[in-house]
């Protein structure tokens, strides 16, 4: 089946004590009327300065544009590993500061994942990929890029194995995800949507899975993530859960609570964001 279709599953409203208290401390957005907005839009004029940077890095560059600043470092990795491609050698440099040696070692260690853990049946994580979890939107942003789609309340729908939910997700990175990528490696990233609705604390396993994989495997891949709806509460605990993640990556974490702000920050349009966007607009979930 592909992972970006499938029934939509219900969702069930649950919560811990630790993120009760959080609420019972901070109050909910609508609680604090419009100071706690104020600080959203503070915060998202801050990511759009700076994404005004990231538009200008050297992953919107070409191979050649990085070869001029770069070409010792990329032609060492290169004679080490000639059956590579240029993108994904620049990636892990990136990665690394341009260290090669660096770089090649943790390349190294990419390709033996890969060997030890690629290709994965589709059949072996169907079931995982049929709760979705996570799913590639039909739709790329407005550059191009693939954008994928995390609903956390379903973590919560029933009792889950985390290991399966990484091979779940790496399927869907290697086989649905990037088959989507363009050459370019603005089109070689990818655009991140975190649907909170209805959670009081993320799945922190999951994430911390997560993290340790893509992070070693599919470096400098992550273009932006985007999670709602966020009141400022439950921002400081997400903030809180991933501060395991690498600084550059959670510069690039943007907190939203209307449709206007998601559609800047994901760079497309909420029509094209598919079924559970539509359900939260509707339900009033996430603010017009």
């Amino acid at each position: 089946i592909d992972p970006r279709n499938g029934a939509d599953l219900p969702r069930r409203e649950g919560a811990k004590e630790q993120s009760n208290a959080m609420a019972e401390e901070y109050g909910t957005i609508e609680d604090q009327g419009g100071y706690w907005e104020g600080t959203e839009r503070r915060q998202n004029d801050s990511l759009r300065e700076a994404s005004v940077v990231v538009r200008g890095s050297i992953l919107r560059q070409s191979v050649v544009e990085v070869a001029e600043s770069h070409g010792a470092e990329l032609q060492a990795m290169r004679k080490r590993f000639p059956d590579a491609g240029a993108h994904d050698l620049i990636r892990f440099l990136r990665a690394r500061d341009f260290d090669v040696a660096k770089s090649a070692a943790m390349f190294e260690a990419n390709q033996e994942w890969r060997r030890a853990n690629l290709p994965i049946p589709l059949e072996s994580v169907r079931s995982t990929l049929e709760t979705r979890k996570f799913y590639v939107l039909e739709h790329t942003d407005s550059v191009g890029r693939p954008v994928l789609y995390y609903n956390f309340s379903r973590f919560k729908d029933a009792p889950y194995v985390v290991e399966d939910e990484i091979r779940a997700l790496v399927y869907t990175l290697e086989e649905v995800l990037g088959p989507m990528m363009g050459p370019s490696f603005e089109t070689q990233q990818q655009t991140v949507l975190i649907d909170v609705s209805g959670i009081k604390s993320p799945p922190l396993q999951f994430l911390q899975e997560m993290n340790a994989v893509v992070e070693a495997n599919y470096p400098e891949r992550l273009f932006r993530t985007v999670m709602f709806p966020v009141p400022y509460w439950l921002q400081k605990i997400i903030q809180g859960c991933t501060t395991f993640v690498a600084e550059e990556t959670r510069n690039k974490f943007a907190y939203v609570n209307d449709v206007g702000a998601l559609e800047e920050f994901a760079m497309m349009a909420a029509d094209n964001m598919g079924p559970d966007i539509a359900d939260m607009v509707k339900s009033k979930q996430l603010k017009k």
